[in-house]
């Protein structure tokens, strides 16, 4: 026991240092759902309640739950309102997710495979990245690990079945749930999960217990939301799937299509991913990378199936609906992040690596270890990456674009940006507008030209993904000035000569 108390606690310094090491890989707002948080954790130590301050007329917040807000709040006021102090509830986060999560795969695994696992999903350059981050995703992995772990039965597996825990244990694994709820929406994964679980075992009581517990801190934030008129919610963003506008089953299928032939492969394998399907198709290969995506993502399929006997129903149960509920919704391969030890699993078993179909735990190795070996490093290589390929890089520099804003814009002015507002808030410290305000970022070309124009001051920040290629061009007629140009050679603040009347 003394040595395996000590190997995770080198594992877990080691992941510590990656997550340190690599979390300047984005700007603070660089990814834009942090600007929100980092945004609402301002406006409640400001005093202003849970609003959008980044916006002049500061709309009650209906979207992004409350949690993670609350806990950037106390950092940033301990150091002064340091932006850096945003992204340490996600890095003590993550680190407490490496001991929770060797726990969780102790149950169904031993020896080097509970080790070369953990550190697998520990190193996973996902999560190295995440946890440097003001997001919710590290925090999530540690919520949704955690409760497993409380609820799946303390007793190593074939031992029996063990003692029922009492009402306390129910009441507080409901607790946490509805914090999770308050974290991320997509945990109703794991809820529905562990009711399902509990009705299905007729525990009738329990549920009702954990049902209440998850209730009880959620009641503070639908009081808010119904204070709130209109404003973006993940309903309404689900419905209006901007994302892929085609008919529910035609999008079903779409999701389907993608997650198994290349966010699953992409995340277990570490290997595929953009670049190498362009590297493929240029060298006329493309179809062999296809074909090993799809091979991967069966290969996990098969695993699944195999050891639908050998993992408790629980955790199937919540992959089951976890995946469901992706099909529905916007995809990202970051939301198949609380999933990844047991895809892992199911990759290695899907492969055959074991010599024989038996529990998990004292299994005959053949090729598991050395493919698990592979996949650390991997994982390590890519970390690597993350610290001499920052993807900040990909981004607009914030704080080039905000300073063109606070040294050319006066404080007066409308200042619309072609990028995120919010993100530019951030670092320029005053009221933005949006370009485009509509769900899902719709407006384009003359319709987009025709907002600019309401503005006095512009802030054109070109981006790869979502720059229309005509946009540049019209912000060099006339009516915009340049007025200055950012020092990464890529943002312009223009002027916007109004009409005289």
């Amino acid at each position: 026991m003394g040595s395996d108390r000590a190997r995770v606690l080198a594992l877990t310094a080691l992941a510590m240092v990656a997550y340190v090491a690599c979390a300047g890989g984005l700007q603070i707002g660089q990814h834009v759902d942090d600007a929100s948080y980092v945004m609402l954790a301002k406006a409640l130590l400001s005093g202003q309640g849970y609003r959008q301050i980044a916006y002049p007329d500061a709309p009650l917040e209906t979207k992004y739950p409350p949690l993670l807000p609350l806990l950037i709040a106390p950092f940033l006021w301990l150091s002064g309102g340091a932006l850096w102090a945003a992204r340490l509830p996600a890095l003590v986060s993550a680190i407490a997710a490496v001991p929770v999560l060797w726990l969780l795969l102790r149950r169904f695994a031993d020896g080097w495979t509970l080790w070369l696992v953990t550190a697998v999903v520990a190193l996973h350059p996902m999560i190295v990245g995440f946890a440097g981050m003001a997001m919710t995703e590290a925090p999530s992995l540690l919520l949704t690990w955690g409760i497993l772990l409380l609820v799946l039965p303390a007793v190593p597996p074939g031992s029996g079945e063990a003692k029922p825990p009492g009402a306390g244990r129910w009441l507080g694994t409901g607790l946490l749930l509805g914090l999770g709820m308050l974290l991320r929406a997509d945990t109703v994964a794991l809820v529905a999960a562990v009711a399902l679980w509990l009705l299905w075992r007729h525990r009738w009581t329990e549920t009702g217990l954990t049902a209440l517990g998850c209730i009880l801190p959620l009641l503070p934030w639908w009081m808010h939301l119904a204070r709130a008129t209109g404003g973006e919610t993940y309903l309404v963003e689900a419905a209006v799937a901007w994302w892929d506008p085609s008919p529910l089953p035609m999008r079903l299928w779409h999701s389907l299509v993608i997650y198994l032939g290349d966010y699953v492969p992409q995340v277990v394998t570490l290997v595929f991913g953009q670049q190498v399907t362009a590297a493929a198709q240029t060298h006329g290969v493309g179809w062999l990378v296809v074909g090993l995506q799809w091979l991967t993502s069966a290969l996990v399929v098969v695993g699944a199936w195999c050891l639908r006997r050998q993992l408790p129903a629980l955790v199937l149960i919540f992959i089951i609906l976890r995946l469901g509920m992706l099909l529905a919704f916007a995809r990202a391969t970051r939301y198949l992040l609380p999933m990844l030890p047991f895809l892992t699993l199911f990759l290695i078993e899907g492969s055959g690596l074991w010599r024989r179909r038996l529990c998990l735990r004292g299994r005959e190795v053949s090729g598991a270890i050395p493919a698990l070996a592979l996949l650390l490093a991997l994982a390590l290589g890519r970390d690597g990456l993350l610290l001499v390929r920052p993807p900040r890089l990909q981004y607009p520099d914030l704080v080039a674009g905000a300073a063109l804003i606070r040294e050319h814009a006066p404080p007066e002015a409308v200042v619309m940006c072609t990028w995120v507002a919010k993100s530019f808030w951030l670092y320029a410290d005053r009221p933005l507008l949006e370009a485009d305000p509509t769900l899902g970022r719709r407006l384009r070309g003359a319709e987009l030209l025709r907002r600019l124009r309401q503005a006095d001051y512009v802030l054109f920040s070109p981006y790869a993904e979502g720059e229309d290629p005509a946009l540049a061009n019209q912000m060099g007629e006339p009516e915009f000035e340049t007025v200055a140009v950012a020092s990464d050679g890529r943002q312009r603040l223009l002027r916007v000569r109004h009409p005289t009347p």
